[in-house]
Protein backbone atom coordinates (compact mmCIF):
# COMPACT_ATOMS: atom_id res chain seq x y z
CA UNK A 1 0.00 0.00 0.00
CA UNK A 2 2.45 2.05 0.80
CA UNK A 3 4.70 1.83 -2.28
CA UNK A 4 1.08 2.04 -4.53
CA UNK A 5 0.83 5.69 -2.52
CA UNK A 6 4.14 6.65 -3.49
CA UNK A 7 3.46 5.82 -7.37
CA UNK A 8 0.41 8.07 -6.93
CA UNK A 9 1.93 10.80 -5.23
CA UNK A 10 4.97 10.59 -8.00
CA UNK A 11 2.42 10.25 -10.40
CA UNK A 12 1.32 14.11 -9.38
CA UNK A 13 4.65 15.56 -9.30
CA UNK A 14 6.23 18.39 -11.38
CA UNK A 15 9.86 19.63 -11.71
CA UNK A 16 10.92 23.04 -12.50
CA UNK A 17 14.33 24.45 -12.85
CA UNK A 18 15.20 27.78 -14.46
CA UNK A 19 18.65 29.57 -14.55
CA UNK A 20 19.93 32.69 -16.00
CA UNK A 21 21.61 36.18 -15.51
CA UNK A 22 20.18 39.91 -14.54
CA UNK A 23 22.63 42.27 -15.00
CA UNK A 24 20.08 45.05 -14.27
CA UNK A 25 20.96 44.89 -10.72
CA UNK A 26 22.82 46.82 -7.70
CA UNK A 27 26.32 45.19 -6.58
CA UNK A 28 24.98 42.86 -3.78
CA UNK A 29 27.54 43.92 -1.34
CA UNK A 30 28.22 47.37 -2.39
CA UNK A 31 28.07 49.39 0.85
CA UNK A 32 28.84 53.25 -0.62
CA UNK A 33 26.36 55.34 -3.09
CA UNK A 34 26.86 55.39 -7.16
CA UNK A 35 25.47 58.56 -6.39
CA UNK A 36 29.26 59.58 -4.89
CA UNK A 37 30.87 58.57 -8.53
CA UNK A 38 27.87 59.29 -10.34
CA UNK A 39 28.09 56.06 -12.21
CA UNK A 40 25.29 53.18 -12.34
CA UNK A 41 27.77 49.90 -12.52
CA UNK A 42 25.61 47.28 -13.54
CA UNK A 43 26.34 43.70 -11.71
CA UNK A 44 25.26 40.13 -13.23
CA UNK A 45 23.65 38.58 -10.76
CA UNK A 46 22.64 35.12 -11.20
CA UNK A 47 19.25 33.82 -11.12
CA UNK A 48 17.76 30.52 -9.85
CA UNK A 49 14.49 28.90 -9.68
CA UNK A 50 13.75 25.29 -8.04
CA UNK A 51 10.54 24.18 -7.72
CA UNK A 52 8.38 21.28 -6.78
CA UNK A 53 4.53 21.49 -7.44
CA UNK A 54 2.44 18.39 -6.79
CA UNK A 55 -1.57 17.36 -6.44
CA UNK A 56 -2.56 16.11 -2.81
CA UNK A 57 -6.17 15.60 -3.80
CA UNK A 58 -8.64 17.31 -6.85
CA UNK A 59 -8.89 19.88 -4.77
CA UNK A 60 -5.38 20.15 -2.98
CA UNK A 61 -1.93 20.98 -4.37
CA UNK A 62 1.58 21.80 -2.60
CA UNK A 63 4.52 23.85 -4.46
CA UNK A 64 8.19 24.18 -2.85
CA UNK A 65 10.66 26.38 -4.66
CA UNK A 66 13.67 27.74 -3.74
CA UNK A 67 14.69 31.24 -5.51
CA UNK A 68 17.26 33.23 -6.37
CA UNK A 69 16.97 36.87 -7.90
CA UNK A 70 18.44 40.53 -7.69
CA UNK A 71 16.50 41.94 -5.05
CA UNK A 72 15.15 39.51 -2.42
CA UNK A 73 17.96 37.30 -3.03
CA UNK A 74 17.84 33.78 -1.52
CA UNK A 75 14.27 32.54 -0.58
CA UNK A 76 13.35 29.34 0.65
CA UNK A 77 8.63 29.04 0.05
CA UNK A 78 6.47 26.21 0.89
CA UNK A 79 2.59 27.22 -0.04
CA UNK A 80 -0.38 24.83 0.04
CA UNK A 81 -3.16 26.03 -2.75
CA UNK A 82 -6.31 25.13 -3.40
CA UNK A 83 -8.33 25.69 -6.62
CA UNK A 84 -11.81 25.59 -8.25
CA UNK A 85 -12.45 26.68 -11.98
CA UNK A 86 -13.17 29.98 -10.57
CA UNK A 87 -10.59 30.41 -7.51
CA UNK A 88 -7.54 29.81 -6.63
CA UNK A 89 -6.11 30.51 -3.01
CA UNK A 90 -2.50 29.73 -2.23
CA UNK A 91 -0.84 30.26 1.72
CA UNK A 92 2.10 29.47 2.46
CA UNK A 93 5.47 30.17 4.70
CA UNK A 94 8.78 31.48 3.10
CA UNK A 95 12.84 32.06 4.67
CA UNK A 96 14.66 34.81 3.16
CA UNK A 97 18.54 34.11 3.29
CA UNK A 98 21.06 37.16 2.15
CA UNK A 99 24.39 36.56 0.14
CA UNK A 100 25.86 37.36 3.19
CA UNK A 101 23.93 34.50 4.98
CA UNK A 102 22.83 36.25 7.89
CA UNK A 103 20.81 34.94 9.97
CA UNK A 104 17.17 33.81 8.43
CA UNK A 105 14.34 36.43 8.15
CA UNK A 106 10.52 34.16 7.54
CA UNK A 107 7.42 35.29 6.69
CA UNK A 108 3.87 34.38 5.02
CA UNK A 109 3.09 34.60 1.60
CA UNK A 110 -0.19 34.32 -0.25
CA UNK A 111 -2.06 34.70 -3.58
CA UNK A 112 -5.69 34.64 -4.54
CA UNK A 113 -7.12 34.73 -7.98
CA UNK A 114 -10.39 35.34 -9.41
CA UNK A 115 -11.56 33.53 -13.05
CA UNK A 116 -13.80 33.68 -15.34
CA UNK A 117 -13.46 30.64 -17.72
CA UNK A 118 -13.04 31.73 -21.23
CA UNK A 119 -12.93 35.47 -20.33
CA UNK A 120 -10.68 36.50 -17.90
CA UNK A 121 -9.02 36.20 -14.55
CA UNK A 122 -7.85 38.45 -11.53
CA UNK A 123 -4.99 37.91 -8.96
CA UNK A 124 -3.96 39.15 -6.20
CA UNK A 125 -0.31 38.40 -4.72
CA UNK A 126 1.97 39.35 -1.68
CA UNK A 127 4.61 38.16 1.01
CA UNK A 128 5.82 40.06 4.16
CA UNK A 129 8.22 38.96 6.90
CA UNK A 130 7.15 38.31 10.19
CA UNK A 131 8.76 38.93 13.20
CA UNK A 132 12.17 40.24 12.31
CA UNK A 133 12.36 41.59 15.66
CA UNK A 134 12.88 38.36 17.33
CA UNK A 135 16.30 37.36 18.63
CA UNK A 136 16.27 33.79 16.38
CA UNK A 137 15.42 35.92 13.66
CA UNK A 138 17.38 38.45 10.75
CA UNK A 139 16.66 42.10 11.29
CA UNK A 140 16.19 41.91 7.84
CA UNK A 141 12.63 42.63 6.01
CA UNK A 142 11.19 41.71 2.80
CA UNK A 143 7.94 42.37 1.34
CA UNK A 144 5.95 41.98 -2.13
CA UNK A 145 2.78 42.88 -3.72
CA UNK A 146 1.14 42.62 -6.82
CA UNK A 147 -1.79 42.71 -8.94
CA UNK A 148 -2.58 41.22 -12.34
CA UNK A 149 -5.50 41.12 -14.90
CA UNK A 150 -5.87 39.07 -17.69
CA UNK A 151 -8.54 38.66 -20.93
CA UNK A 152 -8.95 36.08 -22.92
CA UNK A 153 -8.75 37.96 -26.23
CA UNK A 154 -9.44 35.17 -28.80
CA UNK A 155 -8.98 31.02 -28.80
CA UNK A 156 -5.24 32.16 -29.23
CA UNK A 157 -4.19 35.17 -27.36
CA UNK A 158 -4.33 36.31 -23.53
CA UNK A 159 -3.45 39.60 -22.94
CA UNK A 160 -2.38 40.88 -19.47
CA UNK A 161 -1.34 43.64 -17.40
CA UNK A 162 0.24 43.50 -13.88
CA UNK A 163 1.84 45.79 -11.46
CA UNK A 164 4.14 44.65 -8.70
CA UNK A 165 6.63 45.67 -6.34
CA UNK A 166 9.24 44.61 -3.63
CA UNK A 167 11.83 45.53 -1.66
CA UNK A 168 14.20 43.57 1.01
CA UNK A 169 15.92 46.03 3.88
CA UNK A 170 19.00 44.48 4.89
CA UNK A 171 20.11 45.74 8.32
CA UNK A 172 24.56 46.16 7.98
CA UNK A 173 25.06 47.46 11.01
CA UNK A 174 24.43 49.93 13.92
CA UNK A 175 24.90 53.06 11.12
CA UNK A 176 23.43 51.64 8.05
CA UNK A 177 20.50 49.87 6.75
CA UNK A 178 20.30 49.30 2.41
CA UNK A 179 16.93 48.90 1.34
CA UNK A 180 16.92 47.44 -2.50
CA UNK A 181 13.18 48.35 -4.41
CA UNK A 182 11.90 47.33 -7.77
CA UNK A 183 8.59 48.72 -9.20
CA UNK A 184 7.27 46.84 -12.55
CA UNK A 185 4.32 47.96 -14.63
CA UNK A 186 3.90 45.40 -17.31
CA UNK A 187 1.66 44.94 -19.98
CA UNK A 188 1.77 40.95 -21.99
CA UNK A 189 0.05 39.75 -24.56
CA UNK A 190 0.48 35.49 -25.30
CA UNK A 191 -0.19 33.42 -28.04
CA UNK A 192 -1.24 29.55 -28.09
CA UNK A 193 -3.05 27.20 -30.35
CA UNK A 194 -4.59 24.30 -29.60
CA UNK A 195 -2.51 20.79 -30.35
CA UNK A 196 0.86 23.18 -30.90
CA UNK A 197 3.68 22.69 -28.87
CA UNK A 198 4.78 26.03 -28.82
CA UNK A 199 3.71 29.03 -26.90
CA UNK A 200 5.28 32.80 -27.24
CA UNK A 201 5.10 35.81 -24.54
CA UNK A 202 5.73 39.66 -25.74
CA UNK A 203 6.00 41.37 -22.09
CA UNK A 204 6.86 45.30 -22.53
CA UNK A 205 6.55 47.78 -19.80
CA UNK A 206 8.48 50.02 -17.61
CA UNK A 207 10.33 49.51 -14.13
CA UNK A 208 12.15 51.43 -11.71
CA UNK A 209 15.26 49.72 -9.25
CA UNK A 210 16.37 51.49 -6.48
CA UNK A 211 18.75 51.23 -3.47
CA UNK A 212 18.72 53.41 -0.25
CA UNK A 213 20.92 54.34 1.99
CA UNK A 214 19.79 54.97 5.52
CA UNK A 215 22.30 56.57 7.85
CA UNK A 216 20.65 57.58 10.44
CA UNK A 217 18.88 60.45 9.96
CA UNK A 218 20.80 60.66 6.46
CA UNK A 219 19.10 59.19 3.90
CA UNK A 220 21.16 58.63 -0.18
CA UNK A 221 18.79 56.85 -3.14
CA UNK A 222 20.21 55.86 -6.01
CA UNK A 223 17.31 55.17 -8.63
CA UNK A 224 17.28 53.99 -12.51
CA UNK A 225 13.82 53.31 -14.36
CA UNK A 226 13.90 51.61 -17.74
CA UNK A 227 11.30 51.08 -20.36
CA UNK A 228 11.50 47.32 -21.37
CA UNK A 229 11.22 44.99 -23.98
CA UNK A 230 10.87 41.24 -23.54
CA UNK A 231 9.77 37.82 -25.29
CA UNK A 232 9.26 34.04 -24.05
CA UNK A 233 9.32 30.89 -25.83
CA UNK A 234 7.86 27.32 -24.47
CA UNK A 235 8.01 24.53 -26.10
CA UNK A 236 6.43 20.93 -24.98
CA UNK A 237 9.48 18.53 -27.04
CA UNK A 238 7.90 15.56 -25.47
CA UNK A 239 4.92 14.67 -23.10
CA UNK A 240 6.81 15.11 -19.89
CA UNK A 241 9.19 17.64 -21.40
CA UNK A 242 9.00 21.32 -21.94
CA UNK A 243 11.42 24.05 -22.27
CA UNK A 244 11.36 27.43 -21.36
CA UNK A 245 13.59 30.17 -22.48
CA UNK A 246 13.47 33.95 -22.47
CA UNK A 247 15.19 37.13 -23.03
CA UNK A 248 14.11 41.26 -21.69
CA UNK A 249 16.39 44.34 -22.89
CA UNK A 250 15.85 47.81 -21.06
CA UNK A 251 15.29 49.45 -24.19
CA UNK A 252 15.63 53.05 -22.70
CA UNK A 253 17.21 53.75 -19.67
CA UNK A 254 16.11 57.22 -16.92
CA UNK A 255 18.35 57.35 -14.49
CA UNK A 256 17.54 60.16 -11.54
CA UNK A 257 20.03 62.78 -11.24
CA UNK A 258 22.73 62.47 -9.72
CA UNK A 259 22.64 58.88 -10.81
CA UNK A 260 24.52 58.18 -14.54
CA UNK A 261 24.56 55.36 -16.84
CA UNK A 262 26.73 54.88 -19.51
CA UNK A 263 25.32 51.54 -21.12
CA UNK A 264 24.79 51.53 -24.23
CA UNK A 265 21.13 49.50 -25.91
CA UNK A 266 22.47 46.54 -25.02
CA UNK A 267 24.25 47.14 -21.58
CA UNK A 268 21.56 45.60 -20.01
CA UNK A 269 19.69 42.52 -20.32
CA UNK A 270 18.00 39.51 -18.39
CA UNK A 271 18.15 35.96 -19.84
CA UNK A 272 17.12 32.42 -18.88
CA UNK A 273 16.59 29.30 -19.50
CA UNK A 274 15.03 25.91 -18.43
CA UNK A 275 12.97 22.65 -18.11
CA UNK A 276 10.10 21.20 -16.44
CA UNK A 277 9.53 17.60 -16.09
CA UNK A 278 5.91 16.37 -15.32
CA UNK A 279 5.27 12.86 -13.95
CA UNK A 280 1.70 13.24 -15.23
Amino acid sequence: MFFAGSLGFLGALEIELIGGVNNFSFHPQSRMEHSDVRKFQAYPYGLLNLSFRGDLSNALAFDISVDRENVLQNTITGTLITRTDNFRFEFGLFAGISDNFDIPDAGITGIIELTLPGIGYLSFSGSSTLGSSFDFTSKNHRETAGIEIGYWYSENFILSASAEIKSFSRYIGQYLTIRDQFIRYQFSIEYFKKNSPFTVRVDTGYETLSRTYLRGAMVNIDELSALFAGVEFNWQITHPIRIKAGIELPVFTIPAAPLAVDAGFLGFFKAYTGLTYSFF
